[in-house]
């Protein structure tokens, strides 16, 4: 059964948060210690493209990654929800995760 919550897609999230990354979400089948950090979105035709992002256990990065080349399987399906994290502690993952990465911290609209 579908949390109560989880009903928008990633892009959707990501307008709602002004078209900026990073941001955290979570898939509703997930357990409460499991979730995204989204740091690029590539739309397509709106509400729909691809989306890149890091998979965090208890504040981790997950030793393993989910995603090909981080890009997210399923950020069309109506199954996600945003959670509110400090945006210092998003990017502090990010950079240990990502080190190289530039597209971490910046807008994409």
């Amino acid at each position: 059964m579908k949390r109560k919550g989880y009903d928008k897609n990633i892009i959707q999230i990501w307008e709602e948060k002004g078209k900026r990354v990073p941001f955290v979400v979570q898939r509703w089948s997930w357990a409460d210690n499991g979730c995204l950090i989204v740091y690029k979105v590539e739309v397509k035709k709106y509400p729909y493209g691809n989306c890149f992002g890091v998979f965090v256990r208890n504040g981790v990065i997950a030793k393993y990654q989910l995603y090909n080349k981080d890009l997210i399987s399923c950020a069309g399906c109506y199954q996600w929800k945003h959670l509110d994290e400090p945006l210092e502690v998003i990017k502090e993952i990010l950079k240990k995760a990502r080190p190289n990465k530039s597209e971490l911290s910046s807008e994409h609209a």
